[in-house]
């Protein structure tokens, strides 16, 4: 919905970016403003140009993020493709941010736009349960094994079964350990956990703690990136985090930055 939003802003502005980039909330996973540069980049005469422009000077991670989102747009959904417009970036760090879109595109989708919606070969996820991850550029694979989790909980149905994350968790072992694939793949899903049960803190880490020892703080990481990001505040994190107890709650410290002494 956030999305969306972003898009009607523009619309409604006559595609002015600056304009509509003033209201800008970080709010719902700074979902309004990767709208904005989703539609802004769609639009364009020239996005291979505007990549690293669109966001200039502030290049803002959530900023990029959404210039990930775009690039799969203005590329028809070609992985390739969009992952050769976010390495026109200089900074290591502002093309795995764009990446992080490409591949939050792909897996998570807005479900009502079936021009958004990924077409994953059937028989290809067959022979890979993770595909396309292990396939693609070292330095985009992390985004993929954080975002595949995302597909998986929709192809079953995590909405009407919450065995879903368990089996998704299970499911993220597929990934090889060696280039922290597993790890990532778990941080992804806590963070998908955490979004789709926002008002469910407790719960959802039970859901983490229920995991594999090894997986079990990646989970409860991702857990905390989700609701820093969609809170946009320290303090909620902190709450959070008291909200919970045991290994759960030192994990949260942890991820959040906190001490976990008793001082």
């Amino acid at each position: 919905m956030a999305h969306e939003l972003g898009h009607a802003a523009l619309a409604k502005y006559d595609g002015d970016f600056r304009a509509v980039s003033e209201f800008r909330s970080d709010v719902c996973g700074s979902g309004y403003m990767h709208g904005i540069v989703e539609e802004k980049l769609r639009e364009s005469s020239d996005p291979t140009a505007e990549v690293t422009t669109l966001c200039a000077p502030e290049q803002t991670q959530s900023c990029i993020h959404g210039i990930g989102h775009g690039a799969m747009f203005v590329t028809g959904l070609d992985i390739a493709k969009a992952e050769n417009l976010c390495a026109r970036f200089s900074s290591s760090g502002a093309a795995t941010a764009c990446s992080e879109g490409i591949y939050m595109q792909l897996f998570e989708p807005d479900e009502s736009d079936p021009s958004a919606m990924a077409k994953l070969p059937a028989d290809r996820l067959a022979e890979e349960p993770l595909y396309p991850c292990p396939g693609r550029p070292a330095e985009f694979r992390s985004a993929c094994y954080y975002y595949a989790p995302a597909y998986f909980l929709q192809r079953n149905n995590y909405a009407s079964d919450q065995t879903a994350y368990a089996r998704g968790l299970a499911w993220c072992r597929n990934a090889p350990a060696e280039d922290s694939g597993m790890y990532t793949c778990t941080k992804g899903l806590g963070s998908r956990l955490m979004k789709y049960n926002i008002d469910r803190e407790v719960w959802s880490a039970e859901q983490c703690e229920a995991a594999a020892a090894d997986q079990r703080r990646p989970c409860i990481e991702g857990m905390v990136s989700y609701y820093s990001v969609h809170h946009h505040s320290r303090n909620a994190v902190q709450k959070l985090c008291t909200k919970l107890s045991g290994r759960a709650e030192t994990h949260c410290n942890e991820a959040a930055g906190y001490s976990t002494s008793a001082d």
